[in-house]
This record gives C-alpha cells, sequence and structure tokens, in this order.
C-alpha cells in the first residue's frame, strides 16, 4: 500500500503489540526486506514506549545497551512519536507511511481518528493485529467487511464516526448491529486481520472496485 502512494493504520495495543510492530518493522527496513518509510507513533504507544526506556535493567541486552548508550529503543530517523494531537493532519496530508496507534481496538484514542480519516481513501489499509472483543469498533468493523462483498467505504466512514466510546469504552451493542446491517455499497476498501482471538492469522484484505 505504502509503495502505491497510500497509509497504513495499525490500532495496536499500548503494551506489548505496539512495541513488537514497531520493531518488526524497524528491522525489516534495517535488513532491507522492506523499502523505508516513516512510521509515525501515537496514542498511549508514546508513554509506553517512554516508560521502557526509563527501565533499561529490564530489557534484553540489545535494548539494555542501547539505552545506556544514549540511544532509543524504539524512536529512529524513520519511527517517530507524534508529538502532540495537532501534528495528525500534518501526519494525514504527508507522505505515505505506516501508523501505529492505540487503542488496538478502535476504542476512542488516536487510532479511532486516524481510522474515520484514512478509510475513505481505496489507497489506504487499516491492519488489526489484534483481537477484537465482540462489542468494540474494531470487531464490528471486521464484522462489516466480511458482510459483503460489495462494501462501501464512504459508509464505513460513517460507521467510524458513530464509534464514539461510552461509558466502559465501547459502542453499545444495538448500534453496532444497526451499523453492520444497514451498510451497503460497490466502492473500495482495505482490511486487513492478522491475528484472531486464538492467535490465529487471517488474510481480511478486502480490495473490491466499483
Amino acid at each position: 500500500m505504502i509503495e502505491e502512494g497510500g497509509k497504513v493504520l495499525i490500532p495496536a495495543f499500548a503494551v506489548g503489540r505496539a512495541q513488537e510492530v514497531i520493531l518488526i518493522l524497524s528491522q525489516a527496513m534495517r535488513k532491507k526486506q522492506i523499502p523505508a518509510f516513516n512510521v509515525f507513533v501515537d496514542g498511549m504507544v508514546r508513554s509506553v514506549n517512554t516508560a521502557y526506556g526509563a527501565f533499561p535493567d529490564d530489557l534484553a541486552p540489545p535494548f539494555r545497551r542501547r539505552v545506556l548508550k544514549g540511544e532509543d529503543p524504539f524512536y529512529s530517523e524513520t519511527v517517530v512519536p507524534v508529538s502532540v494531537p495537532g501534528e495528525r493532519d500534518q501526519v494525514l496530508s504527508g507522505d505515505p507511511c505506516c501508523i501505529v496507534a492505540s487503542s488496538g481496538m478502535l476504542i476512542g484514542g488516536a487510532s479511532s481518528y486516524y481510522a474515520e480519516k484514512m478509510a475513505p481513501d481505496g489507497e489506504n489499509l487499516i491492519a488489526i493485529t489484534g483481537y477484537q472483543d465482540e462489542e468494540a469498533p474494531g470487531r464490528a468493523l471486521l464484522d462489516l467487511a466480511q458482510a459483503s462483498d460489495s462494501t462501501d467505504r464512504v459508509l464505513i466512514q460513517g460507521f467510524l464516526k458513530g464509534c464514539k466510546p461510552f461509558g466502559n469504552g465501547r459502542k453499545q451493542p444495538h448500534r453496532i448491529s444497526k451499523s453492520i446491517t444497514e451498510h451497503s455499497g460497490n466502492t473500495n476498501h482495505h482490511i486487513h486481520s492478522g491475528s484472531s482471538k486464538h492467535g490465529e492469522g487471517k488474510d481480511l484484505k478486502i480490495n473490491n472496485t466499483s
């Protein structure tokens, strides 16, 4: 997607999964297994990354050495944090890139903002990499992607706008069901799931053309 001029959003759990994704991308670029591109880190992931760096004795030896040398264990020339929310629109309007942001289930947070903005563009990809609770917006989005072979991305954007967290941070179940049953269309949309509830990888990339 990035080579074709699009952007990739990876909603990720702030502790563990996000760091794993960042390190995998960094290593792949360092070994030239994939072309270099910018990776922007946003949401609570930034705070967790800072916490990791504050406890070098608890890190694996390679990362401990980096911290003790004054280097950041996660950030580099290509992997950078989004310092303030105001920079998000600059990221979206900038060059092709990857965005790693919490929450992993699209329950509010930076990832929800990016998803809403990116969904209408057929050149973009939302990559779901972790388990999605049955009542989470991320699960409803996957269900919506599987519901029909022809899914309208404009309607998906409208669906994401309705995924505002309430109470415990989850979208009301009856609203999720209503959103899924009311959506249909025939334009492009791309969603990929890297894991299921039981950790099994599955490809849900959908490239529908009108």
